[in-house]
C-alpha cells in the first residue's frame, strides 16, 4: 500500500484513501438505480480506477489535521465532490482513487460542493437546508443567500425550515432515503422544528411508525412531553383516528316514509235487472214477466195501466 499520492498527470493525483476525509456533513443525496450502476461498475479498484471520473479534493491545514486525528489519523484531504465514489470504494476494498486536489478554504468547498450537486440534481434538502443556515449563523442574510445563488429568497427561506441538526436523525433520514426514498418537506421541518436533543427520537417516530404530517406532528408533542418512541407513535396514530372519527358527518336518521292505506273503493251497485218484455201487439198491449219471480203483467200504453195476471 502506497502511503503517498502519485501524480498521474499535471492535474489528477491517485491519493491513498486512507487519507481522504469527508467534509463535516455531505449535500449529496443519489438515485438507489444510479447508486446500484456506480457500485457494479467499482466492483474493483482494477477495474473501476481509471473507468470513474476523479473526485475532488481540498488540502487540509495543519490545524484541522490535527483535529482530525481522533476520527481520521492520516487525512491529510477532504472531500470536494465525490463522497459516494469513496464510500463505495473503500466498501469495495480500494486503496487508491483518483483525484483533482485544489487549494481552497472549507468554506469555498462546501459551496463547490453545492454548486456540483445543485446542478446534478442531487441535493439533499436536509443538508441543504443545514448549508444554508451555516451561511445565516455567519451573518449572511436570507436575500444575499438568495442573490448569491441566484435563488428566491422563499427558496432559501424553505430550506432552512428542513435544516435538522440532530446528526444522528440526519443519519436516520439519509438510511431512511437510502432504503424507501426521502421524507417529505413537510416531515423534515417537523423533525427541524423539534429541540435537537429531540430531533433523533422523533425521526425515529416518524420513520418506525411510517407517520404522515399530521400524526408527525402528534408525535412531535408526545415526544416533547416525555414519551418514548413507542407511545409516540401509538399516541400519534390514536389521535388521528380520534379526529377522523369527530370529522365524520353524522348520519341523519333514516326517513320514514308513511304507510299509505290503499283507498277501498265501495262496490259498484249491481246493475239493474232487466224485465223482460214482449213486443207491443197492434192493439197498444205488451205482455212483460218479473225475473225474479216470474209474475206476468200485461201493460196498456194506451191507457198507461198495468194489469197483473
Amino acid at each position: 500500500m502506497s502511503s503517498e499520492v502519485e501524480h498521474t498527470d499535471e492535474r489528477i493525483a491517485l491519493v491513498p484513501l486512507a487519507q481522504i476525509k469527508p467534509l463535516p456533513f455531505n449535500l449529496t443525496t443519489i438515485d438507489l438505480k444510479v447508486k446500484a450502476m456506480l457500485d457494479a461498475e467499482m466492483a474493483t479498484e482494477s477495474r473501476g480506477l481509471y473507468k470513474i471520473d476523479p473526485i475532488t479534493l481540498r488540502r487540509m491545514t495543519p490545524e484541522e489535521v490535527e483535529a482530525a486525528k481522533k476520527d481520521y489519523p492520516f487525512a491529510k484531504y477532504e472531500i470536494v465532490d465525490g463522497h459516494t465514489r469513496v464510500d463505495i470504494a473503500r466498501r469495495n476494498g480500494w486503496q487508491r482513487i483518483r483525484a483533482y486536489i485544489l487549494d481552497v478554504s472549507r468554506d469555498e468547498a462546501f459551496e463547490i460542493n453545492y454548486r456540483k450537486n445543485k446542478e446534478r440534481g442531487t441535493i439533499d434538502p436536509v443538508a441543504e437546508g443545514i448549508y444554508f443556515q451555516r451561511l445565516v449563523d455567519k451573518g449572511i442574510a436570507s436575500h444575499d443567500i438568495a442573490a448569491h445563488f441566484d435563488l428566491s429568497e422563499a427558496y432559501i427561506v424553505e430550506a432552512l425550515k428542513k435544516a435538522v441538526k440532530s446528526k444522528a436523525a440526519r443519519e436516520l433520514i439519509a438510511f431512511e432515503a437510502y432504503k424507501h426514498g426521502k421524507l417529505s418537506g413537510k416531515l423534515l421541518e417537523t423533525i427541524a422544528s423539534a429541540p435537537v436533543d429531540k430531533q433523533e427520537a422523533l425521526a425515529e417516530a416518524i420513520i418506525d411508525g411510517k407517520l404522515k404530517p399530521k400524526e408527525a406532528e402528534k408525535a412531535k408533542e408526545a415526544i416533547m412531553s416525555g414519551a418514548s418512541v413507542e407511545e409516540a407513535i401509538k399516541m400519534a396514530k390514536t389521535a388521528k383516528l380520534e379526529e377522523e372519527e369527530a370529522a365524520a358527518p353524522i348520519e341523519a336518521p333514516p326517513t320514514i316514509q308513511p304507510t299509505i292505506q290503499p283507498t277501498i273503493q265501495p262496490p259498484a251497485p249491481p246493475a239493474p235487472e232487466r224485465i223482460s218484455a214482449k213486443p207491443l201487439t197492434v192493439t197498444g198491449l205488451q205482455e212483460i214477466a218479473c225475473p225474479r219471480c216470474g209474475a206476468k203483467a200485461e201493460i196498456n200504453w194506451t191507457r198507461r195501466e198495468i194489469i197483473w195476471k
